[in-house]
Parts: C-alpha cells; sequence; structure tokens
C-alpha cells in the first residue's frame, strides 16, 4: 500500500474527485486564451504541455517519438478510433501497445491502459505522487488535471517499453496537452462535427483548423470522408504542413466489426488504415504480410474490438439497458438510428403480444443551447417512448449549469416537438436508478445517452465492466 495520504484516492481528490473530469481538459483551454488576451505572459511557450515540466519529471521530450505514436483528434468516434487501433496491433501484430484515452467510466486509471488493461491503483499513485513532488521541487504551477494525467500516461508508457502508444487528444488538437510529439507515426482525424464551440469556434472551418494543428511534416496523416468545409480545410493544412493526407471511405459492410452500430464503419476505416501505415514506417516486416486482395489479416483485430459505453446492451433484470456515450447532435442522430435497428424490430413483436412493454429514455445533453439540433433528431425519429427522463448534466458530470435553466429550456423545446409522452426530470443520481430498478421489474427497453457521463453513472452504479 501507498504510505501515508500519498494514496490512489487521494490523487483522485487531488484531481478533483471521480466526476469532476469533465472540464478539466477545456479549464486549460481558458487559462490559454486568457494568457493570450493578455499577452501572453504566461505562455511560456507555444507547447500545450510546456517543456519545464517534462525536464522536471526527468523525461527528455524527444524520448516521446520513441513511443511511436498513433496520434487521434476529431469530433466524434477518437475512443472508437483508438480502441480498433490498439486492438489491431495487439491481436493481429503482437506488440505491447499503449492507449491514452478520455473520458473515463469509472476509474482515472481506466485511461491509461497498456495491452489494453487499465494499470493498476498501485502504478498510478506512485507515478502520480513522484510527478507531484517533481513539479514542487522545480517551483513550477500546479498542472490542471488533464494536463497531469497526460504526462503520467508518457512516463508510464515509457517504464513499461510499449511499442506503440495509442493517444486520443482531449479537446481540439493544436493546443491539446497531447500534442507534444514532435515525430509521430501517424496523425489521425476522425469525423469532424460541432463540439467545444466555445473553445474551438462555431463554425466547421474554425474546429478543423484546430484539429488540423496535430499534423507534422512528412507523417502520414489519415481522415474519413467529411463534410466540404472541415475537408477543404484539412487538406489545406495538411498541404502547408507537408504532411500526406488520406480520405479512406467507410468500411464495407461484410466486415464484421467488436463495436455495434453502422457509424463504426467509418472508425474502423480510420484505424485500419492508420495501423497499415503505422507498421509500414514503423515494421516493415509485418507490412509485407498484408495480401493486396482477400481478407485482410486485420480484420481480427476489428471483430475482437470492444469498447464499453459505446452502443451497448446491457440485461437489467427483465430490461435491456441500451447505453451510448454519444454527446454531439451527430452521434446522437447515429445512437438513434443503431437503436431502432437494435430495437423496435423485437419491441413490435412483443408489443402484438403485450401491451406492458415500456420504451423509456434516459436523456441529457451537455448544454440547453446544444440540445435543438438533438431534440430535433428524436423528433425525426418517431420512436415511441412510453417513459421519458431528463438528468440535467449537472446531475451527472462536475457542470457549472444552472439545473433550473437547463430543465426549463430543454423542458419547452421538448413540448415544442414532442408534447407526448411528458418528460420527467430526475434531479439526482439516486432518482435516476430508482427510476431504471422500476424498469428492470418489468419487461422495458431503455435507452440512456446524450452523454458518456450519464452511461458512466449506470456503469459505476450496477458494477459494469470496463475493459
Amino acid at each position: 500500500t501507498m504510505s501515508g495520504r500519498r494514496t490512489y484516492a487521494a490523487a483522485v481528490a487531488w484531481l478533483g474527485g471521480d466526476h469532476a473530469i469533465s472540464h478539466s481538459a477545456s479549464s486549460e483551454w481558458e487559462q490559454r486564451r486568457c494568457a493570450m488576451r493578455r499577452g501572453g505572459s504566461a505562455e511560456p511557450a507555444p507547447w500545450p504541455l510546456h517543456e519545464a515540466y517534462f525536464d522536471a519529471a526527468g523525461v527528455p521530450r524527444d524520448a516521446l517519438d520513441a513511443l511511436n505514436v498513433i496520434h487521434v483528434t476529431g469530433t466524434k468516434g477518437k475512443g472508437s478510433t483508438c480502441a480498433f487501433s490498439e486492438c489491431i496491433l495487439r491481436y493481429c501484430c503482437g506488440l505491447r501497445t499503449g492507449m491514452y484515452t478520455s473520458p473515463h467510466l469509472v476509474s482515472f486509471t481506466e485511461r491509461i491502459r497498456i495491452n489494453n488493461v487499465p494499470v493498476s491503483e498501485e502504478m498510478f499513485a506512485s507515478f502520480f505522487w513522484r510527478t507531484v513532488d517533481c513539479i514542487a521541487a522545480a517551483k513550477l504551477p500546479r498542472l490542471p488535471a488533464f494536463n497531469m494525467l497526460t504526462l503520467l500516461a508518457w512516463q508510464i508508457f515509457l517504464s513499461q517499453h510499449v511499442d506503440v502508444a495509442v493517444v486520443e487528444v482531449g479537446i481540439g488538437g493544436d493546443l491539446d496537452a497531447t500534442n507534444v510529439v514532435q515525430i509521430p507515426a501517424v496523425c489521425v482525424v476522425t469525423s469532424i462535427g460541432f463540439d467545444h464551440m466555445d473553445l474551438l469556434g462555431n463554425t466547421l472551418e474554425s474546429i478543423a483548423l484546430h484539429k488540423a494543428g496535430i499534423f507534422r511534416r512528412g507523417v502520414a496523416a489519415i481522415t474519413v470522408e467529411q463534410l466540404p468545409e472541415p475537408m477543404a480545410t484539412l487538406q489545406k493544412q495538411a498541404s502547408a504542413v507537408g504532411a500526406p493526407l488520406t480520405v479512406v471511405p467507410k468500411l464495407r459492410r461484410d466486415i464484421q466489426l467488436g463495436l455495434a452500430g453502422d457509424f463504426q464503419r467509418t472508425n474502423a476505416a480510420a484505424a485500419l488504415a492508420a495501423c497499415e501505415s503505422w507498421c509500414a514506417c514503423r515494421r516493415p516486416g509485418l507490412s509485407a504480410g498484408i495480401p493486396a486482395v482477400g481478407a485482410h489479416p486485420f480484420w481480427r483485430g476489428l471483430r475482437e474490438c470492444r469498447w464499453p459505453g459505446r452502443a451497448q446492451v446491457v440485461p437489467r433484470g427483465k430490461a435491456l439497458l441500451y447505453l451510448d456515450g454519444a454527446h454531439t447532435a451527430e452521434s446522437v442522430c447515429e445512437c438513434l438510428r443503431w437503436f431502432a435497428e437494435s430495437c423496435p424490430a423485437v419491441v413490435a413483436e412483443e408489443r402484438e403480444r403485450s401491451e406492458d412493454i415500456e420504451l423509456a429514455l434516459f436523456l441529457t445533453c451537455k448544454s440547453a443551447a446544444d440540445s435543438d439540433r438533438i431534440i430535433g433528431h428524436f423528433a425525426d425519429a418517431h420512436l415511441p417512448f412510453t417513459r421519458i427522463f431528463f438528468v440535467p448534466y449537472c446531475v451527472v458530470a462536475n457542470s457549472r449549469e444552472d439545473e433550473a435553466t437547463w430543465t426549463a429550456l430543454v423542458t419547452s423545446k421538448w413540448a415544442q416537438r414532442l408534447p407526448s409522452p411528458a418528460p420527467t426530470v430526475l434531479l439526482s443520481r439516486a432518482a435516476v436508478f430508482d427510476e431504471m430498478e422500476r424498469l428492470a421489474a418489468v419487461r422495458a427497453h431503455v435507452l440512456a445517452t446524450g452523454s458518456l457521463y450519464l452511461v458512466a453513472a449506470f456503469f459505476k452504479q450496477f458494477n459494469l465492466s470496463t475493459v
């Protein structure tokens, strides 16, 4: 056990508690923007995680190049693309993998994985407190939580001698704490849409410009089919930097994936291309074994992949709980398509036999202002929900948004588009689980979506596996 109070639990408290992480990446952004407005006095260098912190921790920053990084940004599908890539390289290529993703569902340790296994609380605490001491000894300012976790991930990957590190950007790209690798192996940009507009700007071009900040001269860049505006921005930036950009089409439907939902074919295609590119530049021997036609040896990795909390169905009593961490309007639209394909066939058959089946929804969304388009997708989907529960974002995440404002705005918008049944607003986690247990006692199909923090609450409450 860790001596004194330098435990894993104490590290969690230092980071702000288990649910306080939702704003860690964005709070760092705010600090940077304020510094820039003041004329840059607080910006010691253009790097998001200043070199001084690497020096303090005893990690030369160019050592990160040896981690053979696959750096993944985008608005949606980043985590799934990381999971597919990690699985291919570990399962099909036999490599020792490191993976850094965010946010977590239950424990901070999930964010830093070796061979897809979250690091132990002991390892996490050991590196954490050593790093706290190093930063204090160097008289450097305390790091924001996301940057601290990122610095930990780099140190753990180096200490564990991983062959490859698959690293997910927190927010944006150019100013993100992960954007410190000078020579990654591959850079990936998944689907770009509207998210974090307060930080990244309110046009797709502006958002794409931030994402393209991870491109490096001479390093392969992979992206998926995008809307015209972000695609033009990515192409222009890749050309300016000198990064060869490849656009990959969605994967064919006959290729089996371990993750449900048609939208995963886009993420799987990005991962497949990233791994091929990675092998070509870092392990040419592995590339030689890939046939030009026929079954691709990496398809097994796509089939074996698991990524909890995304398009996942979990039995609970007599009910089935459909969990999806979709949080943008575009990803909620994909989630509803997945739910309609996975569930109502069953529901339609069962409805004819019995009227007592419930079709229930637990919905949250990050800000009331973003809810228009999300509610529009529900209106267009025409799903015959019998019970609707709204969970204010501040109930499941450490949000500063006012509960009453959120509730009034979202319920009025919903009523305009979907007059019945009227939603019930649940103002505590306990109320959410009480309603879920009621549904578990009857035959119900229950969708929970709108935020990964809502999904995380169910994972925690029901002790679901995060591996």
